[in-house]
């Protein structure tokens, strides 16, 4: 197996002049110093190394850090004193994963990917979690035409101080929740089915699940308006991504190329940056560019999932600053040889059960099963 030398993350937490960074190719937790070197922390948890994408948020305190898992099913902590990476709480097989996860009175709001599963409240300082039965009950009966509810794991939720809204995939249907009364609202968006969701001056935004149309919700006129914004490529799911730094809201790239802002004086969508043009940055993977964002005093900086690197914007005249986030060759090969040795043992374990595999355990399928077989050495 192969594993790009360049990092790939959805997060990442600066502490103390550091860079922590929970790895999508497999699961790791690698730092970044100020001299730019990358090493590898450790491990998170039970879960294999050949585990993907299994962290999406990261809380910091004054002593640790908190990854809240997007496909796991453990809250995960590095203690920033001593170096130690372990397990918070598990969650057995009660919840899939969260798409989000929001600063509340009393800790962080986890917002669940399958609604049925419920949603929790974190407090970090006493590492305890609680799950919220009223509000995930209301939430689990919000009538749609699905028969389960389910958010999209990248971004289907935001927050504006007490009030959640959560797009329900493949729905038109997106629902928002006050989270003092635990009431729950739903919007009807029609034949729109949402991606990525915001809250920005006084609307609520949301981008397509696929093609090039963007829509806001007026929270006090209820009006909806739709945006249709011209990439100029054939990507199915050109953008998806929200973005803000200041009074400036942007949309980043999936598979398609540009950075788009919105000029609220023409009430309008405007192409604001190419990131392929920026100097040094390239696609390396057939991913969506951009997940993962935080702002700096002067702009954005992106997060690559499909990137050479870490990509800093400055948000007022658009000029663009690549670093590079790669992984030492020595680091590489030991986890890739891990990674086949976990690949060895879980075939024999399968062929050992008379070719069963157990999908709720490692997450895997017949598909992977064959690919894993054929990809081995001999």
């Amino acid at each position: 197996m192969s594993i790009s030398e360049r990092a790939h993350f959805f997060d990442a937490m600066e502490a103390d002049g550091e860079l922590y960074i929970p790895m999508t190719e497999f699961n790791g937790l690698f730092r970044k110093n100020a001299d730019n070197k990358v090493e590898m922390i450790g491990q998170f948890g039970c879960d294999p190394i050949m585990r993907k994408d299994l962290f999406k948020s990261i809380i910091r305190t004054e002593r640790a850090l908190f990854f809240i898992p997007i496909r796991g099913r453990e809250i995960c902590s590095y203690d920033l004193g001593t170096g130690e990476i372990k397990t918070v709480t598990s969650f057995a097989g009660d919840v899939s994963g969260f798409c989000g996860c929001f600063p509340v009175s009393g800790g962080y709001v986890l917002v669940p990917n399958i609604l049925k599963d419920g949603f929790y409240i974190f407090d970090p300082e006493k590492s305890t979690v609680k799950k919220l039965e009223r509000l995930s009950e209301r939430i689990n009966n919000t009538d749609t035409s699905r028969e389960v509810n389910w958010c999209d794991a990248f971004g289907s939720c935001a927050i504006d101080e007490k009030t959640i809204a959560v797009a329900m995939a493949e729905t038109g249907t997106a629902a928002v929740i006050d989270l003092d009364d635990e009431r729950v609202k739903t919007i009807d968006l029609g034949d729109f089915e949402a991606g990525n969701i915001i809250f920005f001056q006084n609307r609520l935004w949301f981008t397509a699940w696929k093609g090039c149309s963007v829509i806001s919700y007026d929270l006090k006129t209820e009006e909806i308006q739709r945006y249709t914004l011209d990439d100029g490529s054939d990507a199915g799911r050109p953008f998806y991504e929200f973005a803000y730094h200041k009074d400036k809201l942007f949309i980043l790239p999936c598979q398609g190329e540009w950075i788009w802002t919105y000029d609220a004086e023409e009430n309008t969508w405007v192409r604001f940056l190419n990131p392929l043009e920026a100097d040094g940055f390239k696609r390396v993977e057939n991913y969506t560019l951009f997940f993962g964002w935080s702002c700096d005093e002067n702009g954005l900086v992106l997060y690559p999932r499909g990137g050479n690197g870490i990509l800093r914007i400055n948000a007022s005249d658009g000029s663009a600053e690549l670093e590079e986030v790669i992984i030492p060759h020595d680091t590489l090969r030991a986890v890739e040889e891990k990674i086949l040795e976990e690949q060895r043992r879980l075939v024999g374990e399968a062929i050992n059960s008379y070719g069963i595999l157990n999908e709720d355990r490692w997450d895997l399928t017949l598909e992977k099963f064959i690919d894993y077989v054929g990809n081995m050495d001999a």
